[in-house]
């Protein structure tokens, strides 16, 4: 039995490996790269096959879905993203890293262009577009490219706090406060 008093986000963050646009640089390496490649798309088509079985039942359910890659990830024109996009009404939230303490090994902020495509209309809340002069970014590239695969904590925590003011918006009195408490933090960052 549902518990309709229950809010449900289905977050999908996917590797995205396999979409990057390095992989159109990388391609030319020969046969052993395009394997490597290839097998990336391999693992991609089972996750996402897999995420879509999810968020139908998440949606039948009256849950939420967000989709998350890197805004240039090849993966978004796909068709079958393309036509899962379209299926649930999936609106583009675009932000860059560096809003969200994105940083390299040595400091700098790194740019790393993002997008969320959700149901939920308080991701707009991310959509933190860079600020910084451009000399002042490191580029995502060597070690920084592994370590810009996670979120940050300001990013982390504003996700959470997206999601908070949708679930506490009707149900929580005094919880969106919290919640936008939260998504202060990271506009100060």
């Amino acid at each position: 039995v549902l518990d309709p008093t229950i809010q449900v986000l289905l977050f999908g963050a996917l590797p995205c490996t396999g979409g990057s646009q390095w992989q159109n640089i990388i391609w030319k390496r020969g046969p052993d790269t395009q394997d490597k490649i290839r097998g990336h798309w391999d693992v991609f088509e089972v996750l996402f096959d897999n995420f879509v079985k999810v968020a139908a039942a998440c949606s039948q359910n009256g849950g939420h879905i967000a989709v998350e890659w890197p805004r240039s990830c090849s993966y978004w024109s796909r068709p079958v993203v393309r036509s899962f996009l379209h299926l649930y009404s999936l609106v583009d939230y675009d932000f860059d890293g560096c809003m969200f303490g994105l940083c390299s090994a040595a400091g700098d902020p790194i740019k790393k262009p993002w997008r969320i495509a959700s149901d939920l209309q308080e991701f707009s809340h991310l959509r933190l577009k860079c600020t910084h002069q451009p000399s002042e970014h490191a580029p995502c590239a060597g070690i920084d490219t592994r370590a810009s695969e996670g979120y940050t904590d300001a990013l982390a925590t504003s996700i959470h706090a997206c999601f908070a003011l949708y679930g506490c918006s009707s149900s929580c009195p005094g919880g969106t406060e919290s919640a936008l408490d939260d998504l202060e933090y990271v506009v100060e960052f």
